[in-house]
């Protein structure tokens, strides 16, 4: 089966929102893992909650499986929290994981 230029670029075009964060915590996963100082993290968490607003507890946290996720909130730290060069920026990063995947059980 063929697609054409056009029907890729529809397609392409319906899924970037799905690449936006779609809250604060999955902002601040986006914005702070590559964040290399403290002044920096509290810049791209101040951009987030102007986006989102106030960090809620996601609706299923705990019990939800992303599409492409972690098992729990310290695997989530861990690896998103892994690259950042900012200490606020790794507890802001540890902050959102439990957000949206809870506490370990």
């Amino acid at each position: 089966m063929r697609i054409s230029i056009l029907s890729a670029v529809v397609l392409l075009a319906a899924g970037l929102p799905c690449l936006a964060a779609a809250n604060t915590a999955d902002c601040y996963l986006k914005e702070l893992r590559d964040v290399q100082n403290d002044f920096a993290a509290q810049q791209a968490a101040m951009l987030c909650l102007s986006r989102h607003g106030p960090m809620e507890e996601a609706p299923a946290a705990g019990k939800i499986r992303r599409l492409v996720g972690y098992d729990n909130w310290r695997e989530c730290a861990a690896r998103e929290g892994g690259k950042t060069g900012s200490k606020k920026a790794a507890q802001m990063i540890a902050y959102a994981c439990r957000q949206l995947y809870g506490e370990a059980e």
